[in-house]
C-alpha cells in the first residue's frame, strides 16, 4: 500500500511539474512578445473565416452572436494593447510566480503522501498476525 501512495505521489507531481514548466514558458513567451504580436491578434478579429468553418459557425452559433462575439473580442484587445506595457511587466513576474505556486503544491503533495504513509503503517501495524497453519 506504501509503494502505491509513493508511486501516485510521484506521477501526480510529475504531471504538477510539466504543467507548472507549460505554464511558465507560456508566460516568459508572453512577456517576451512586443506589441506587435498583440497588433497581429486583433487584426485577426477582422479576418474573414473560410467557407466551411462559416458553415459550422452557423451551425453552433447565430450569426449575430458570432458578431457580437468578434467584436467584444477586438475591444478587448484595444484595452489590452492600452495596457501592454503594465501587463509586459506583471506577465515577467508571472513565471516567478508558477514556480512558487508549484513549490507550494509540491510540498503539500508531500506531506500529504507522508501523512498517508504513515496512516497506512499503523493500520497495518494493528492487525494480528497470521496463525500457523498447523495442517
Amino acid at each position: 500500500m506504501r509503494w502505491l501512495i509513493w508511486g501516485v505521489t510521484l506521477v501526480l507531481l510529475a504531471i504538477w511539474t510539466g504543467t507548472a514548466a507549460i505554464a511558465a514558458a507560456i508566460a516568459d513567451w508572453l512577456a517576451s512578445q512586443g506589441t506587435g504580436a498583440l497588433e497581429g491578434l486583433r487584426n485577426s478579429a477582422a479576418i474573414e473565416l473560410p467557407a466551411w468553418a462559416q458553415t459550422w459557425m452557423a451551425l453552433v452559433l447565430p450569426a449575430d452572436v458570432l458578431q457580437a462575439l468578434t467584436q467584444t473580442i477586438s475591444a478587448s484587445m484595444d484595452g489590452v494593447l492600452a495596457g501592454w506595457p503594465w501587463l509586459s511587466s506583471a506577465l515577467g513576474w508571472l513565471a516567478t510566480l508558477v514556480w512558487v505556486v508549484w513549490g507550494i503544491g509540491a510540498v503539500i503533495a508531500v506531506l500529504c503522501a507522508m501523512a498517508l504513509h504513515w496512516i497506512g503503517s499503523r493500520l497495518l501495524s494493528n492487525k494480528p498476525a497470521p496463525k500457523a497453519y498447523a495442517g
